[in-house]
């Protein structure tokens, strides 16, 4: 029996775990738990939805799982056939080439497989506010996947832990961001990752299986967001930039095309990007790249060993000579504005529909620098170290960094490509750092050494834990600390503001099934999705000569701002004013504080639509002038009437007087000031006033006010 039991103990062995694996999974369990913390934090606001486009986002999933539960599978694909005219009225929106559906199918399957399956009771609108803080804190995955291929475990946990934590993805990837890049970065990450084991493979079965994943990741990627094109360019300069600065045979280099060739197969099985993927500019220039990589290993086999570097260089030039005249004629049509503004930023002087953007604004060196502290100090010296070993990871890294730091830049919102590879980088400076100053030893025939070196490692502990945690805490974690962008009317304050709420349900109830609601584009899908309304134009910018339009209706004098209200078939006019109550009676504008509000956006409305906007504002204070409030139907519906400049006492903060307009001959502070005086009653013609909401004003006096007007000719 005992023999029996020796040898039934020898069968089954108790599973072990070595204690460096241990480590490694605690540690990547409290950073995901980080993540994951600090991504939920605008929760504590209100849980809803942020932004503007992510209430599009949910409504088009919607249809998804109700065709689903409606239809079963029968009813997966009918998505691809919806035109809604509720949006962009009357031509509608297609849903399946207007969109890039992958990111509502990902969403719509896990939602049903957590209900359907797994029995969760919760509603697809709460499942939407918080699948982005779960996915973004999944990034510490290929973050660490890729920071330990490249230099090893420390790397890996470390880039794990500052990409998590960085503002340009934390924000972008936090409780209600209901939006594309989560997703689509995860798998654009992924695919780094899986292009480098491809290069580093040991046999050609898995360099073609690593290439292949990669390039499934890689077109998953783009079905979910146009900016996974990021990816196509990277890789392709990896394809001609490995080859140029190592040595690797064919085999490798080929493995770049089934990368391509996967990645356009599952783009193409997706209106969008649809069957002309193969040709789009992000392809065309990964195509490039793996040729011109052929080209250089061609040219360094035939060459012996003194000429091989030339002749690389040499091939390289004739390549970079067909690509520029590829970019020359082909490529620019091939883009939109938006994306020749990120290569070319001086092309966005002509676009106001981009310039008005905040996110589509250039990002100064210093404001980069502000915003991400160390992180890139650090990235500079991890390129400089990673150089210095030639792999593919390390070139791959380098190339990262050097275009997500242009693209970044170029546009504000693409700094997100920056906080993963600026992160990965600075983590190789780190691991580098520490592992130097770790590896410090005592001179055994001097102990007096002891204490100095014990010493000097405290202080670099003490020292890299601030120089890492200070701008975290500082400048990092606070950008979440914040409401949604409803919860807060959209006034970019840290506090709750009923109005649009107050605005959307009136809407929602008090207006016929049939109206038709004309606002200022941001609003659009607001008005649509939750006041249940059709509208003409909203955050998809499909159509930008009716937004010049809107922006021209907005900026004319009554007689003409009808005509064009009438020409859209609108049923109500919605305006959003802001502004600050100096509690003497009279108010000033939201716009000199960036309230957010539609007195800081008329600018935009003239520019867009072609007018000159010193026609309406004070070139002196660029505030608006008696033309803009008496001439125009914003100035007209807002309720403010303008009583000139006050001259203000900056030590009592009294009013000593108030003029027609602004002097030059007063050393006061001057305010631009108001009374309350609300405009078009009911009755009137062709406008009157049907809603406003409840405009209190909080403690610093900021107001945000909805109003809205019925169309009566």
């Amino acid at each position: 029996m005992a023999d029996r039991l020796k040898a039934l103990r020898g069968l089954v062995r108790r599973p072990t775990i070595k204690a460096s694996r241990m480590a490694v999974f605690l540690s990547m369990a409290i950073i995901f738990a980080i993540a994951l913390m600090y991504r939920l934090q605008p929760a504590s606001y209100g849980y809803t939805l942020d932004e503007f486009d992510s209430y599009f986002h949910y409504y088009a999933t919607n249809i998804i799982v109700n065709d689903v539960n409606t239809k079963g599978l029968a009813g997966l694909l009918d998505f691809f056939k919806v035109v809604d005219t509720h949006f962009w009225y009357p031509e509608g929106y297609n849903m399946a080439t207007s969109t890039f559906a992958g990111f509502y199918y990902t969403t719509a399957i896990l939602y049903l497989f957590l209900t359907k399956v797994l029995g969760v009771n919760m509603s697809l609108f709460d499942y939407t506010v918080i699948q982005p803080a779960y996915v973004g804190a999944l990034m510490v995955v290929p973050a660490f996947l890729l920071g330990r291929k490249i230099k090893g475990t420390g790397t890996g946990i470390m880039a794990a832990l500052l990409t998590i934590l960085t503002p340009g993805f934390l924000v972008r990837s936090s409780v209600g961001w209901y939006k594309h890049e989560p997703i689509s970065l995860l798998a654009g990450v992924m695919s780094m990752y899986l292009a480098v084991e491809s290069y580093e493979a040991k046999t050609t079965k898995k360099t073609y299986l690593y290439a292949a994943l990669a390039g499934l990741a890689l077109g998953y990627s783009n079905t979910v967001w146009g900016g996974g094109r990021y990816f196509n360019g990277l890789l392709g300069i990896m394809f001609v930039a490995v080859p140029l600065l190592m040595t690797v045979d064919y085999r490798k280099s080929l493995a770049g095309v089934v990368t391509l060739l996967v990645n356009v197969a599952v783009g193409s099985a997706f209106p969008n990007p649809g069957l002309m993927w193969f040709k789009d500019a992000a392809n065309v220039i990964m195509a490039l790249g793996i040729v011109a990589g052929l080209v250089v290993i061609f040219a360094a086999k035939r060459l012996p060993d003194r000429n091989k570097l030339l002749g690389k260089w040499g091939a390289l030039a004739v390549m970079g000579a067909l690509a520029l005249v590829v970019v020359a004629f082909w490529l620019p049509s091939d883009l939109t504005a938006r994306y020749l503004a990120v290569i070319n930023p001086f092309s966005k002087s002509s676009e106001a529909i981009v310039q008005s953007v905040a996110e589509h604004q250039s990002s100064s060196g210093l404001e980069l620098l502000r915003s991400y502290y160390l992180p890139v100090v650090f990235a500079i010296l991890g390129g400089y170290l990673l150089l210095k070993k030639r792999r593919p990871g390390s070139i791959l890294a380098v190339l990262g960094f050097l275009t997500a730091l242009y693209v970044a830049s170029s546009f504000a919102r693409l700094q997100v490509y920056l906080s993963i590879t600026a992160a990965i980088l600075g983590a190789v400076t780190f691991d580098e750092l520490t592992s130097r100053f770790l590896a410090m030893k005592v001179d055994l025939k001097r102990r007096t050494a002891d204490s100095s070196v014990n010493a000097k490692k405290a202080v670099y502990v003490v020292l890299i834990v601030f120089l890492l945690f200070y701008p975290a805490w500082q400048v990092w974690l606070p950008v979440t600390n914040r409401p949604m962008q409803l919860t807060s009317a959209a006034m970019n304050l840290r506090e709750n503001k009923p109005d649009w709420q107050q605005a959307l349900t009136w809407i929602a109830t008090n207006t016929p099934p049939d109206a038709k609601i004309i606002s200022w584009w941001d609003y659009g899908y607001w008005i649509t999705v939750l006041g249940h309304r059709t509208t003409f134009a909203d955050n998809g910018t499909l159509n930008t000569t009716r937004i010049a339009e809107i922006g021209r209706m907005y900026m004319s004098n009554e007689t003409e701002a009808l005509k064009i209200a009438q020409g859209l078939g609108g049923d109500y006019i919605v305006v959003f004013v802001t502004y600050v109550d100096l509690r003497n009676g009279f108010y000033t504008l939201g716009r000199l504080y960036g309230l957010g509000g539609d007195d800081g956006k008329f600018d935009w409305m003239a520019k867009i639509a072609g007018m000159d906007i010193n026609q309406f504002v004070d070139p002196r204070t660029q505030m608006p002038n008696y033309y803009f409030w008496n001439s125009t139907l914003i100035g007209m519906m807002m309720p403010l009437d303008f009583k000139g400049y006050a001259q203000i006492d900056p030590t009592s903060g009294q009013i000593m007087n108030i003029s027609p307009g602004y002097t030059n001959t007063t050393s006061f502070i001057q305010l631009p000031v108001y009374t309350y005086d609300l405009k078009y009653p009911a009755g009137s013609h062709p406008f009157s006033l049907v809603f406003k909401s409840s405009g209190d004003a909080d403690g610093q006096g900021f107001i945000g006010q909805v109003l809205i007007y019925k169309v009566n000719p």
